[in-house]
């Protein structure tokens, strides 16, 4: 549960950034900024942002502080997210072409090596395009282990009751599950409230 201080600091927060947005006049620029404008960026870069750059917790409770750094990092922030996310679809859209284009000359290069029944193209001295094939295998899935556990306990007849191997079964895919190895990473998320 919230205390009072913690929800005052969280809507003094909301309501400053959202006028330092608007007296700015940025609110249309956080739509729309030129990712080939790279000021943005070196602006905000040249700040030295120190992530434990605060001293204590009096002063981020100070309504200023709150006010001149807080709010410009997360404006900040916001203004290189957009510029990290033009830069992402321009770049997914430019690759998506030339992968395509780059698919369908393969793929025709490779219909012709098969038609004349050759396995490699030299390029000059020092190249070649060589015709491969590659086989990749997906993971296993724990139903299928749980699967071959069973069968494989009943081909071996390890139990004489099935519901022995059911139970050891998943006694082990749950051993399994517990060894997976978990990775946590914190990260600041931008949620947009659809409208």
């Amino acid at each position: 549960m919230e205390n009072y201080k913690t929800v005052k600091l969280k809507n003094f927060l909301y309501i400053n950034i959202i006028m330092s947005i608007h007296t700015d006049n940025n609110i249309d620029n956080y739509k729309e900024i030129d990712s080939d404008d790279s000021s943005v960026i070196s602006e905000i870069g040249d700040k030295k942002i120190n992530a434990q750059e605060y001293d204590n917790i009096e002063k981020e409770a100070n309504e200023e502080y709150i006010k001149t750094v807080v709010c410009g990092r997360i404006i900040d922030y916001i203004k290189l997210d957009d510029v990290i996310k033009q830069k992402q679809k321009e770049f997914v859209k430019e690759m998506k072409h030339i992968k395509d284009t780059k698919n369908k000359l393969e793929k025709y290069l490779i219909g012709y090596l098969d038609k004349v029944n050759e396995e490699e193209f030299g390029v000059g001295e020092s190249m070649r395009l060589v015709k491969s094939e590659k086989k990749t295998v997906s993971p296993p899935k724990m139903e299928d282990i749980t699967k071959c556990l069973v069968d494989g306990f009943k081909s071996k007849e390890i139990f004489d009751d099935d519901e022995k191997i059911v139970n050891t079964v998943k006694d082990f895919m749950l051993m399994i599950e517990s060894k997976r190895k978990v990775n946590v990473k914190k990260y600041i998320k931008r949620v947009q409230k659809k409208t």
